[in-house]
């Protein structure tokens, strides 16, 4: 995976959390 596939892929999982209620940091997620 190249870096930017991997942040599209941590915003759209960041994005699915909020959706579902959670806080989400990504600082730390990464």
């Amino acid at each position: 995976m190249v870096a930017s596939d991997r942040k599209a892929y941590f915003r759209s999982v960041s994005r699915e959390l909020q959706a579902a209620g959670l806080p989400v940091d990504m600082n730390k997620a990464l």
